[in-house]
């Protein structure tokens, strides 16, 4: 964030000291400096969700910027859009995924009067040449009149397997029981 509030993506400082230390010399100055770039990106869903990136970036004598926030971050998206809500059928959504190495848990309750479309949870960003990057574990219950409870179809795998565009639309025949969407 800049002095005035705003996000920026440069930094500007005085190195000349640097380059009069090693004779001008670019390459033996990113041998020997580098920055550490911390990012806090913070959400709001119904406890804060805060996320800390911290990366190295090798020091640079032109106008490199620095990487956009956004793309430190993976977004998972849940869609409500296709889903029918009634007193009679599905009552409320409830999501949550949980973070496979650190335990941390983003939860959602979703239901008829919510305004929103969509829920968005930022996860860490998989990085690049990862072979395995941290899973996103997911439970979604449905919760309906007459049938109680539903688990989703996908509860315990890895949503990064399932889609890894991580952009789940979620159908009412995710929670119906066979026998309703098998009569059309």
């Amino acid at each position: 964030i800049g002095s005035n509030g705003t996000e920026t993506g440069s930094l500007k400082f005085p190195l000349m000291s640097l380059f009069k230390e090693h004779n001008n010399d670019i390459e033996k100055i990113r041998q020997a400096y580098n920055f550490k770039v911390e990012v806090v990106i913070s959400q709001k869903l119904n406890s804060l969700n805060s996320l800390t990136v911290y990366y190295n970036s090798p020091m640079f004598d032109g106008k490199l910027p620095l990487p956009a926030a956004v793309d430190l971050v993976d977004n998972v998206i849940f869609d409500f859009s296709c889903l029918t809500f009634s007193d009679s059928g599905l009552k409320k959504v409830k999501v949550a995924v949980k973070k496979e190495t650190s335990g941390d848990k983003l939860e959602f309750n979703y239901s008829q009067k919510n305004s929103e479309q969509s829920v968005v949870f930022i996860v860490a960003a998989a990085k690049e040449g990862d072979e395995k990057p941290e899973q996103l574990i997911p439970t979604v219950l449905f919760e309906a009149g007459k049938t109680g409870r539903i688990k989703w179809a996908h509860n315990g795998k890895d949503l990064r397997e399932i889609d890894p565009s991580l952009y789940f639309l979620l159908f009412d025949s995710d929670w119906e029981p066979a026998s309703t969407t098998d009569k059309n």
